[in-house]
């Protein structure tokens, strides 16, 4: 019994530790946002006692470098696995102009197997202010790319701006000799989805990821892709996967509700949004979570959560909108007139609102107010439900 209730206690614990993450992550992103360098640099670098990738540890680095806290940025950026490190490390002694050590990380950066393509490197914002170093011309005076790494520079150039089928086809031959080169897959899907073939575009992320299935950039462009065709139930799913790699990107929360949503799956929607608001009680968020109540049909929690949205922003359209429908489906009739009405006076392009509102006041009586109301919606925006209204109605009174 013991052994269970140790268990039980380590899961909690667990469970609390990457909450306490998430929330210190979320908070450093906010506090960048609003250019408040060093609080953003000290939450990244505490949420780096929770979460250890990668992923976190540069953009923590990059934080510091932001904020010259380049103490902290060197030792972060040292526990960087992959060759990150040394681009990372490179773009301290930058910003510190110390640019023989700068020198140094980005000659071991450049003699890795994987590394970005070389324009990108040179025109990294922060690796670009060595451009004017005698340091940086030694650099590049040699050749750190083989002749393939050349090549898909002058494919992703001639793709773009040039002969895109002819660099199509060079693409596909140079994947048959190098099936494991994930970069000729990912110009292929561009090249593909800027021709508007999203089959063939989708078919080559999935090729990659067989390659590497945790890349996070992969799942999340190939997701994008999905949702573009309508496959929804398949781009949530996606998703779901790059979130699993970066759960404090709570930011995909909502994107993976709003598929699941769409691919009719309310009920995982609303748990993904409620999981959001532990973390970010978001007025946008919120607004989806109370329209997904509405689309599954439970028109009471919608109305509940319009009415915590109500109290931040109590005449805001939509928010009358979504709550007046929602009174209409539980026969309140009323409330629904008045939150209608109320939102048209706000914002009048509201084509639907004219019929609903037509009806909320029949039901409650007032049938020559009902009739106005549908034919201002037919003459308007030629809805034909409320001609039938006109119709069935209207020229009985």
């Amino acid at each position: 019994m013991k052994q269970v209730f140790l268990y039980i206690f380590l899961v909690i614990s667990n469970i609390t530790l990457a909450q306490n993450g998430i929330m210190l992550y979320n908070q450093a992103k906010q506090a960048f946002n609003k250019k408040q360098f060093a609080l953003a640099a000290e939450k990244i670098t505490q949420a780096t006692n929770y979460f250890s990738d990668d992923y976190i540890l540069q953009k923590a680095a990059e934080y510091n470098i932001i904020a010259r806290r380049f103490a902290q940025a060197k030792k972060i950026a040292s526990k960087i696995k992959n060759e990150q490190k040394y681009l990372t490390l490179a773009k301290i002694f930058i910003a510190r102009e110390q640019y023989d050590s700068a020198y140094h990380y980005l000659a071991l950066y450049l003699s890795q197997k994987y590394k970005e393509p070389e324009y990108k490197v040179k025109n990294d914002t922060l690796i670009n202010k060595m451009s004017h170093t005698d340091w940086w011309h030694k650099l590049w005076a040699k050749q750190w790319y083989d002749s393939l790494y050349i090549k898909l520079d002058q494919l992703d150039v001639q793709a773009k701006y040039g002969d895109e089928t002819d660099a199509i086809k060079q693409l596909e031959a140079l994947q048959k000799q190098h099936p494991n080169q994930i970069r000729i897959y990912t110009l292929l899907a561009e090249s593909y989805k800027r021709l508007g073939a999203l089959n063939p575009a989708i078919g080559q992320l999935k090729k990659a990821l067989t390659i590497n299935s945790n890349n996070y950039e992969l799942l999340t462009e190939l997701s994008k892709l999905q949702a573009q065709k309508k496959d929804y139930h398949d781009a949530g799913q996606t998703l779901e996967k790059a979130y699993r790699l970066r759960p404090y990107e709570i930011e995909l929360l909502p994107q993976i509700a709003d598929l699941m949503t769409k691919s009719s799956d309310a009920d995982k929607a609303i748990t993904l949004l409620k999981k959001y608001l532990q973390y970010n009680d978001s007025q946008t968020v919120r607004y989806q979570l109370a329209n997904t109540y509405y689309i599954k049909g439970d028109y009471l929690e919608a109305i509940r959560t319009v009415n915590q949205l109500m109290k931040k922003d109590k005449n805001n359209y939509k928010y009358l909108t979504l709550r007046g429908k929602s009174y209409m489906h539980t026969n309140n009739f009323h409330n629904a007139y008045y939150d209608m009405t109320m939102s048209l006076d706000l914002y009048p392009y509201q084509p639907e609102l004219y019929r609903l509102i037509g009806q909320a006041a029949y039901f409650i009586g007032h049938k020559q107010e009902a009739c106005l109301y549908w034919q201002r919606s037919y003459q308007m925006f030629h809805d034909k439900q409320a001609l039938d209204m006109l119709n069935k109605i209207c020229k009985k009174h």
